[in-house]
């Protein structure tokens, strides 16, 4: 007996969908992706950023720059979670703790800041060359203002002394005032 046109067709149809369903789809991709702008806080576009996407638990690292336009894409990344760091050069370091999904794109917008500039100065002073003795700034303020009290009363040798501490009183401030600039520097 000669099979049924049915019955073949049937079985053609059958075999047909169990192939089907053991090919792999390719609608569903098993990794996904990171997809970005590289910025700066005016919103210019940064180019050569580089960008480097490690997974966390594992020893997968990705890296990618950013192009002329600022963007960047990392594909094949499995799903979890990514430590992602972006350099550029004059900015500091950005990063984030991101997740990645099966079949999905992630959209990431980073902003750079400029970095800090660092710089130091140093202050070198010299000792005043009127300054030849220690000086009590308490007691050449206090003769000074007794010169002034007595007025002419004073001789001139009281008056050189006290004159002499006087101007050492606003060396020894002026250093100071040194030291103190320097140090907050």
């Amino acid at each position: 007996m000669p099979p049924l046109p049915g019955i073949v067709s049937a079985c053609a149809f059958c075999l047909a969908a169990m192939l089907l369903a053991a090919a792999p789809s390719r609608a569903q991709n098993p990794t996904g992706s990171l997809r970005g702008l590289v910025q700066d806080t005016s919103h210019s576009r940064i180019p050569s950023a580089r960008i480097t996407a490690r997974a966390a638990g594992l020893s997968i690292i990705r890296e990618a720059t950013s192009d002329d336009r600022g963007e960047f894409r990392i594909d094949d990344l499995v799903p979890g979670t990514f430590y992602v760091v972006v350099i550029a050069a004059g900015f500091a370091e950005a990063s984030s703790d991101v997740s990645v999904r099966i079949s999905s794109v992630l959209e990431m917008n980073v902003t750079m800041i400029p970095a800090v500039v660092r710089q130091s100065v140093t202050v070198r002073g010299q000792a005043s060359s009127i300054t030849t003795q220690p000086l009590d700034a308490a007691s050449a303020r206090f003769n000074a203002l007794r010169a002034r009290s007595r007025g002419s009363r004073l001789g001139p040798k009281h008056r050189r002394v006290s004159l002499r501490q006087s101007l050492q009183l606003q060396c020894a401030l002026a250093s100071l005032a040194e030291t103190s600039l320097a140090a907050s520097i």
